[in-house]
């Protein structure tokens, strides 16, 4: 019976290919939209290099200044340095 019922069902389906390389390389909204994309991407990766290196900036700050700080001061550079984003 379940070989009958996958033979009614297979009748009907239809099977189709789609070269996702091709459409792309190709097509000119395809294109634009992977330029865009890699613009978007290098201004990301930009904006990550750049918290990056603040954030190395603060933390060799924070243990400069943790050295002659009090223990309240140590408490604020804390705070300074858990609250970047």
């Amino acid at each position: 019976m379940s070989v009958i019922v996958s033979s009614v069902f297979a009748e009907g389906m239809k099977i189709g290919y789609v070269n996702s390389e091709q459409i792309l390389s190709e097509y000119k909204e395809a294109v634009d939209a992977m330029a865009k994309l890699e613009t978007e991407s290098k201004k990301m990766q930009e904006e990550f290099k750049a918290m990056q290196q603040k954030g190395q900036e603060l933390l060799a700050e924070y243990e400069k200044r943790n050295l002659f700080l009090p223990i309240h001061g140590k408490e604020l550079n804390r705070r300074k340095l858990r609250n970047y984003n």
